[in-house]
């Protein structure tokens, strides 16, 4: 802002001087020719104006070189310390000129030379050292520049708002690498066209409830995709050409390669949207057709705080707190990718009592998992090779009364923690993924420890899927036949209705007047939200027998189901019947 004004003082005081001339008449002379000068050096007023539109030009271009070479030029040696005084001194050089040269048309000729030449040295210069969506004054570049005159979009702005602050109030910051180069790339990034539509891309992930983006290039387009509630939904594609300028800014304000589309890569950002904040991950790799595009935004902050939050029913949340209580002994904690263990996992320690026990997790530090008040980390380097072994011998001469471990590798950790159960009487607290209860147990012996020993310290299991939530505002009570009834074991003197999701009315039919096109709190998908649905399996003798011989998947299931457990179907029945969800969406979650 300083430099423009200074530019805008120093090309004014020029005219005025060039206006001004020599004269000494009272009178206003007459004009001698078109192109000369009259009596006194004066300049007739519509000279003056085609003067004062060159000096207006160079102003706004003058300083966007200023800008552009304090924001970019260093980075591609084009420093602002060299280019400034070019454009400027030649540009006032050839004012000055002007006032000796008696013909005006030489003059004003010889003016727009000293402003072309170096402007257009420098785009030219520019060009040939930055990526293809960095380029001005390309056919690509002016056809973007006319579309957002004609929408609006680019338009003028006040000069105290900057670029990034135009499109929705996204905010947009680097996080893939040192904070100087976060800052720099973020810089380079907001230069874009790019920018903005990056930030309404995320705007609309949000305002629709996502929580994955998917970008799949094809040679023509782009299809979107967004991950709402765990179930994928077609959203507008995008053409070609935007999207390309839309993702390298992804990859940009990510510390990733922009020119790189066929190896796989990966980075991060963050994002801030009205109240949301988001740490993105973007993972981009080539594919046949083009390239696919990741990007999956996870809240700083977790919206549940209790077991209670999360939909555990009352008397399960009191049969873990039971055995998380128990002073020795261990628990595994499981569900499948993407199946909201990381929630439950921190849900379930902060249930836990660790202000009067000392809690210690080790964990990779590179999928932090634990984020609980009172809980001290210990981190280990998963991609330098290191296993939770590296730290848990330090650990476990500390002798804490509960050791975490959020993510099992091998059967030496196993091992060493089924022996500090057993050696010192303490808490062990463990997680995998797997796709049932009983399947959890033989997840944690397939890494090859010692069945002998987990049998004999583990004393439950508590595993969960996510299942959608009818929308409140447009679900649609039915009464269900009997048969169904007796099938889901549910009594009929119980429960009158079933709920499902929003059927459209048939076609041709009327629509009740002031009724809306699509539901206002679900978009029309008749879910909102999601549950998760809980299997909690107490190991009892039998189980112990069962993982220390044969370890059949078929017995345990039936083992468990005759200790009194309940299965995962039964408990999700318990939701459809309180209309929580509907049973077209648990069967959806029990085939996968």
């Amino acid at each position: 802002m300083m430099f423009r004004k200074a530019i805008v003082l120093l090309g004014a005081a020029g005219l005025v001087l060039l206006a001004s001339g020599t004269a000494v008449a009272q009178d206003w002379p007459a004009a001698q020719g078109p192109f000369q000068r009259g009596p006194g050096d004066y300049l007739a007023w519509y000279k003056l104006l085609l003067l004062w539109l060159v000096f207006i030009g160079w102003v706004r271009t003058t300083d966007w070189i200023n800008r552009d070479t304090l924001e970019i030029g260093d980075g591609i040696d084009m420093p602002s310390s060299i280019w400034n005084p070019i454009v400027v001194f030649v540009f006032l050089a050839a004012f000055l000129l002007t006032l000796v040269i008696p013909l005006f048309i030489v003059g004003y000729i010889i003016l727009w030379l000293a402003y072309l030449a170096p402007l257009m040295t420098y785009i030219l210069m520019r060009n040939s050292r930055v990526t293809d969506e960095q380029k001005v004054l390309t056919p690509s570049h002016l056809k973007r520049w006319v579309a957002g005159l004609a929408t609006g979009r680019k338009g003028r702005r006040k000069e105290t708002k900057g670029a990034g602050e135009a499109g929705p109030p996204v905010k947009l910051t680097g996080d893939g690498g040192t904070e100087t180069e976060n800052q720099a790339n973020l810089i380079i990034a907001r230069q874009s066209p790019g920018f903005i539509t990056v930030k309404e891309l995320i705007a609309d992930a949000v305002n629709r409830r996502a929580d994955r983006i998917m970008l799949d290039y094809t040679k023509e387009t782009v299809s979107v995709r967004y991950e709402i509630d765990g179930v994928w939904h077609a959203v507008e594609p995008r053409d070609r050409e935007t999207a390309d300028v839309m993702l390298a800014v992804m990859k940009k304000i990510s510390a990733l390669n922009m020119e790189e589309r066929r190896a796989k890569q990966e980075g991060r950002f963050r994002a801030k949207y009205m109240e949301s904040r988001l740490a993105c991950k973007l993972i981009s790799q080539g594919t046949k057709t083009g390239e696919r595009v990741l990007v999956e935004m996870a809240p700083d902050k977790s919206p549940f705080h209790s077991l209670e939050d999360i939909g555990m029913r009352e008397s399960m949340r009191d049969q873990l707190k039971e055995m998380l209580g128990q002073e020795a002994g261990m628990v595994v904690m499981s569900a499948m990718p993407g199946g909201g263990l990381r929630t439950t996992w921190n849900v379930a320690l902060s249930a836990t009592d660790r202000y009067l026990r000392d809690f210690l997790c080790v964990e990779d530090k590179a999928k932090s998992l634990t984020h609980v008040e009172n809980v001290e980390l210990f981190t280990f380097d998963g991609s330098a090779g290191e296993t939770p072994m590296t730290v848990l011998r330090t650990v476990m001469l500390r002798e804490p009364d509960a050791i975490v471990v959020p993510e099992l590798i091998n059967g030496e950790t196993v091992d060493a923690l089924t022996g500090y159960v057993l050696e010192q009487n303490k808490l062990v607290a463990v997680s995998v993924r797997a796709r049932e209860g009983v399947e959890a147990l033989l997840r944690v012996l397939a890494l090859k420890g010692n069945p002998e020993p987990f049998s004999q310290v583990v004393h439950g299991v508590l595993f969960q899927r996510l299942v959608r939530k009818l929308c409140e505002t447009c679900r649609q009570a039915y009464e269900p036949p009997k048969q169904l009834l007796q099938k889901l074991g549910i009594p009929g003197d119980r429960v009158e209705v079933l709920y499902r999701e929003f059927q459209p009315p048939p076609p041709g039919s009327k629509k009740r007047k002031g009724e809306p096109e699509v539901c206002p709190d679900c978009s029309g998908i008749g879910y909102r939200g999601r549950t998760a649905i809980f299997e909690l399996i107490k190991v009892d003798d039998a189980l112990r027998q069962e993982l220390a011989g044969q370890r059949r998947l078929d017995a345990l299931r039936r083992l468990a189901r005759q200790a009194g457990n309940r299965s995962l179907q039964e408990e999700g029945i318990l939701l459809v019947a309180r209309g929580v969800t509907s049973l077209n969406e648990l069967q959806r979650v029990l085939k996968q």
